[in-house]
């Protein structure tokens, strides 16, 4: 019985490579539970697989076609072997399938039940699905690479995005006086998130900062983010994300005599759980700019790509 929606990626290149179809039901293994998917988060790794860059994409070509997506949240509609039937109906979200398999992008999606959290009362499940990714990544950024420590400067670029403005309120709440980067409309949501100081991305902003911040954050990469390696105290630290433009930024930072690093977010139950419950405790402010039906896909793909998203994008499967 076709009886559930899904995203297949049909080919690279386009946003016309990506299709609604339907399947049947998934099945279930011991272990394991169905997901009734109601958002799911879109991040730029989603359009650089789709146009056929990255990793993911080089180790599924020949797997097409594919469903990207790796954050969800829903209920829980069904139980395999093994799993306690008081799941059933709990709310529910995860980073599923991260880097490979994906499979978000559906409004069903049959996962083990320990790569899921009980989203706390009081978090909308639009919030949930735009957390996990996003929400681990700067985490990671701040406290695994970034070492970031109370009393210290932090720079930011890309600091209104979906990993910025998440890794801005994790370096505030660590003591850390935080060095915003953005466009320069999002001055007011990076002052009602905690930013010590916001810059205009295309203003003269390094003359004001040059060499003055202990760690870079660097969530743009590219000519922007090796430029912005002259924020930086000597023996500072880098961490810079974009994988496409890690090494030369790194080499850079290398020959500026700073210690830089790059960075792939890893699945970390313990510090998802946490992350939900400041949003729970409304100590994390998670931005959904725009919120668009699954049907629409395309148009929340070419929204993506521009690179001016507030926060984080989001399908809704119930509408």
């Amino acid at each position: 019985m076709l009886n559930y929606c899904r995203i297949d990626l049909t080919h690279f290149g386009g946003v016309d490579g990506l299709q609604l179809t339907r399947h049947p039901k998934p099945a279930l293994a011991a272990g394991q539970v169905l997901l009734n998917i109601h958002y799911s988060g879109l991040n730029p790794i989603d359009a650089k697989t789709r146009a056929g860059l990255g990793w993911a994409a080089q180790q599924n070509a020949d797997k097409l076609p594919w469903v990207p997506g790796y954050d969800a949240a829903g209920q829980i509609t069904a139980v395999g072997e093994g799993v306690d039937e008081a799941w059933l109906g709990k709310p529910v979200c995860g980073m599923l399938g991260f880097p490979l398999q994906g499979g978000c992008y559906s409004s069903m999606r049959s996962t083990d039940l320990n790569e899921l959290l009980e989203v706390p009362k009081g978090v909308h499940l639009a919030q949930a699905a735009a957390l996990p990714l996003a929400g681990l990544t700067a985490h990671q950024a701040v406290f695994e690479h970034g070492q970031a420590q109370s009393g210290e400067r932090v720079v930011i670029l890309g600091a209104s995005g979906g990993v910025g403005h998440i890794a801005v309120q994790l370096a505030v709440a660590a003591g850390c006086e935080v060095i915003a980067v953005a466009s320069a409309r999002r001055k007011p949501l990076l002052q009602r998130l905690g930013a010590a100081q916001i810059y205009d991305y295309n203003s003269n902003w390094l003359a004001d900062v040059s060499a003055c911040a202990d760690l870079l954050l660097d969530f743009a990469g590219g000519d922007f983010g090796k430029a912005a390696l002259a924020s930086v105290k000597s023996k500072g630290r880098v961490v810079t994300l974009p994988t496409v433009t890690a090494d030369s930024v790194k080499q850079a930072a290398c020959e500026a005599d700073l210690d830089a690093t790059g960075m792939l977010v890893h699945q970390d139950v313990d510090a998802l759980q946490h992350l939900l419950q400041l949003v729970a405790a409304q100590k994390l402010t998670i931005e959904v700019e725009s919120c668009y039906p699954a049907g629409s896909v395309a148009d929340a793909h070419q929204h993506l790509e521009q690179g001016h998203v507030c926060g984080k994008l989001v399908l809704n499967w119930c509408q």
